[in-house]
């Protein structure tokens, strides 16, 4: 029995868990790689944010917090040294190198964080079949995995339409 003295539990903004692709917007490969083109990269930063807030909510084994923002520092702080003259450059080569490949550590693991959990919820909401490759999801990042969420959703509307088709001619 319920406590009566206990405030009702509701949460409003709740994250689908049963099928974790309603969570996912359904959005252009096409168009992630040209805002990815247009802002110069700071797109991929972006999706990759948004989509590990999602994920996040949804799936079991979290993202790291400190992995985000461990790229988001890197990444920040080698754009920023992108914009001293070369004359500083030389002196701070050191400081510039660490900062590249920090950079290009953090955002990878980052990638492929998000890549794994994306995977592990296929397979956990039985599309074990839909593989996400992990040479393709280093060489194309979002843009790969943007389609191959959309690639999931587009099973998943598939399969409900000719579920709904088979129910009717039933």
């Amino acid at each position: 029995m319920d406590n009566p003295y206990e405030p009702p539990k509701s949460n409003v903004d709740a994250i689908n868990r049963s099928n974790y692709l309603n969570n996912f917007s359904r959005f252009s490969a096409w168009w992630v790689l040209l805002l990815s083109v247009v802002t110069l990269g700071i797109y991929n930063v972006y999706w990759l944010y948004t989509r590990s807030r999602i994920i996040n909510q949804i799936h079991h084994r979290k993202i790291p917090e400190f992995l985000i923002w461990a790229a988001l520092i890197f990444y920040v702080l080698n754009t920023g040294l992108s914009f001293l003259p070369d004359e500083m450059v030389a002196s701070l080569i050191i400081v510039v190198l660490l900062s590249a490949v920090g950079s290009i550590f953090f955002f990878v693991w980052w990638l492929f964080g998000v890549r794994n959990r994306l995977q592990e919820l296929a397979e956990e909401n039985g599309s074990p079949e839909n593989r996400i490759g992990p040479i393709l999801t280093f060489f194309f990042q979002v843009i790969y995995l943007q389609y191959k969420i959309n690639e999931q959703i587009d099973r998943g509307s598939d399969l409900a339409t000719s579920e709904q088709a088979a129910a009717e001619a039933s």
